[in-house]
Formats: C-alpha cells, sequence, structure tokens
C-alpha cells in the first residue's frame, strides 16, 4: 500500500513538473540523465538508501526531472506533414474494423476500393487493384489479457532473444499458408493495434514473411518484441512507424524500469484485474526489452503527432518518463484504444498541419 501512495505522488509530480517546465527553453534529451539525476538525488537523500522504498522513491525522483526535460524538448519536435499520415490513417481505419465482424470489415475494406482475400477473426489480409497487400492483425483490449499476454519469458530465435507469444504467433501453419496464396506481392504493408501491432512486427523483423515483400510496417500501442541488445540482429529492410498515444501504458511496459512497472501493476490490479503479481525475475527479464522503428507520439488533448527524435525514443518509450497522475483512470486502457489513435491522426489531417495552440501536453 505504502509502495502503490508512494507511485501516485511521484505521478503527480511528474506532472507538475511538466506544466513547470512548459515554458522554458528547450534542451536535449539524453538517457544516460537519468543515472546522473538519480545519483544527484541520492545525494541528497543519503548515501544509505538500501531499503526498496529509497531506491524507488530515489528513482522516481531522477524519473521525475527526466520527464521535465522531456516535455520542454518535445515542444520542438516536427509533426508529420499531412501528406504522411495518409497510409496511417488507413491502417487506422483497418486496425479499427479488426475488431469488428466479417460483415463489416468487408463494408470499410469496400469503401476504401480494397478488396477482401482472406479473413480470420485474429488476422486478415486485403489488397488493391494495384496489388498492394495490407495483413491486418488484430489486437486485444482486455486489460487482463494483455498483461498475461505481455508478461512471458523470451525465446531465443536465431541468436534474438523474442518475445515468445508473439514469435510462435507468426509461426503458426495456418496465417503461413494463408500468406504464401495472397501476399505474394513486392508491395506487402504489415499493420496492427496492440498485440496485433506486435505480431506485426514480429513477422517483419524475423524473416518468417514466406512470400512477397515486405514494405512497411505500421503499429499503434504495440508492445515491444525484442531485447533491446538484439535489434541489429534483426531484419531491417523495411519501414516501421510505431504510434503511441498519450500515456497508452501497452507499448511502454515492456522496456520498463521493473521496479516501476511492479509498482504499477499493482494498481492495475487493484482496478479489477485478475493477474497475478510477477515474479522478480520476470519484471527484470520485462525491462530488456526495446522498441524499434520510427515513433510519433501523439500528444495533447487531442493526441496530435509529434516525430520522436532517435535518442529520446527511449525515455517516450517507457512508463516512469510518461505516466502521471492523470494516467491512471478508472480505465487504465483509456489510452490504449484504437479509436485515439485513429482520431488523432485524423484531426492532424483534418486540420492541414496548422500549429496547436500552445502550450500542449499529453
Amino acid at each position: 500500500m505504502v509502495l502503490r501512495l508512494v507511485a501516485l505522488a511521484c505521478f503527480a509530480n511528474l506532472g507538475l513538473g511538466a506544466r513547470l517546465g512548459a515554458q522554458d527553453e528547450e534542451v536535449s534529451v539524453a538517457n544516460s540523465e537519468t543515472k546522473e539525476e538519480a545519483t544527484w538525488v541520492s545525494s541528497i537523500l543519503g548515501n544509505n538508501c538500501e531499503s526498496n522504498w529509497c531506491r524507488f522513491t530515489t528513482a522516481m525522483a531522477g524519473y521525475a526531472i527526466q520527464r521535465f526535460r522531456l516535455e520542454r524538448a518535445s515542444r520542438s519536435w516536427p509533426t508529420p506533414l499531412p501528406q504522411e499520415l495518409q497510409t496511417p490513417l488507413l491502417a487506422a481505419k483497418l486496425c479499427q474494423a479488426s475488431y469488428e465482424d466479417r460483415a463489416t470489415v468487408e463494408q470499410v475494406v469496400a469503401a476504401e476500393g480494397m478488396r477482401l482475400l482472406h479473413f480470420t477473426d485474429q488476422w486478415w489480409i486485403t489488397s488493391w487493384p494495384n496489388g498492394q497487400v495490407f495483413v491486418v492483425f488484430r489486437g486485444t483490449a482486455d486489460l487482463h489479457d494483455v498483461l498475461v499476454d505481455i508478461l512471458v519469458r523470451p525465446t531465443m530465435y536465431n541468436g534474438v532473444q523474442w518475445h515468445t507469444g508473439f514469435l510462435r504467433q507468426v509461426q503458426r501453419h495456418d496465417l503461413q499458408a494463408a500468406l504464401r496464396q495472397h501476399a505474394n506481392s513486392p508491395r506487402v504493408t504489415l499493420i496492427g493495434h496492440s498485440l496485433g501491432g506486435a505480431n506485426a512486427y514480429a513477422l517483419a523483423a524475423s524473416g518468417l514473411m514466406p512470400v512477397g515483400h515486405i514494405e512497411e510496417v505500421i503499429t499503434f500501442g504495440a508492445p515491444a518484441v525484442i531485447y533491446a541488445e538484439s535489434s541489429h540482429l534483426v531484419r531491417r529492410d523495411f519501414k516501421h512507424t510505431a504510434f503511441a498515444h498519450r500515456a497508452d501504458p501497452v507499448p511502454r511496459m515492456l522496456g520498463s524500469d521493473s521496479t516501476i512497472l511492479g509498482a504499477i501493476l499493482s494498481v492495475y490490479r487493484d482496478q479489477g484485474s485478475a493477474m497475478d503479481s510477477p515474479s522478480s525475475s520476470i519484471l527484470d527479464a520485462v525491462s530488456l526489452y526495446g522498441q524499434e522503428g520510427d515513433a510519433v507520439w501523439l500528444k495533447g488533448e487531442n493526441g496530435r503527432p509529434v516525430s520522436v527524435p532517435s535518442r529520446s525514443m527511449p525515455p517516450v518509450m517507457h512508463l516512469q518518463t510518461v505516466m502521471g497522475v492523470t494516467s491512471l483512470p478508472r480505465n487504465p486502457l483509456a489510452d490504449h484504444l484504437m479509436a485515439g489513435y485513429r482520431n488523432g491522426i485524423e484531426l492532424e489531417i483534418q486540420s492541414g498541419g496548422s500549429p496547436a495552440p500552445p502550450p500542449y501536453w499529453r
């Protein structure tokens, strides 16, 4: 209980720090700064920081400063041009439709001038008349399923530590057979929301695509798939854009600080999840994952997209540097819903790229 109260207090401090820094000049964000700041805070609190409570408080103080800097820096990050968001908007429409029945999917596909080639409840394949193929992976919006599916030990495959569930999903015989039949195209785009986005990236990066050429991968709120240290060993011959909406926790769980993640999961359990408490070894394994691709952060009240510089991707994709007390609503997955992703992209295209009214924040 004490740990949860400390977590909430620190989250409130994070939100306050971001607002106080809204008018300050831009500063660069480096991932190493957090450790330096935590050391500085520890020197103030005292050198005998051996208890879990002390280590947690010290870490959160360092992350509060990093979030303060992250918000200042992000105010100058560029917004993708409206024409650059056309394909992501189509992907968002298809991903949103993937949670509906086949009749609805067929209507959405037809409205875009496309043809449905193969359909299952978990994934489906569609194409344009020019031969461009889209493989759509459905995710899940159920909190318990998300947490259970994410918190698993990795599997070694071709020298890379992969999330076991995502790797096995793209190795399934029925998926592989459908891809051979319908995706033998020089222009294949893989898309997915939530766990579906993780499956899309796993298929592309693993080299398990049996035919055709993967041109692009677009993911919305997708968890990380591989250990960060394995990134140089996977395939990268495709464009990959990873969207994260506001403080959506799902794309940030894998790879986040294990102590912070454990505290946040305890709050989620109190809000209705029946999952068991993960062991410390699982939380430590979870912290080794890392996000890949070009990150687009949908920020502000309406989720305006900003392109995240590569040096700033780690803090943007970590729970401990984006979550505030306002990010723990009655529905912890409020920022994870596909509707929020589509809305942010759609509004930006409709605005024609006009400047956002300052200040704006998550």
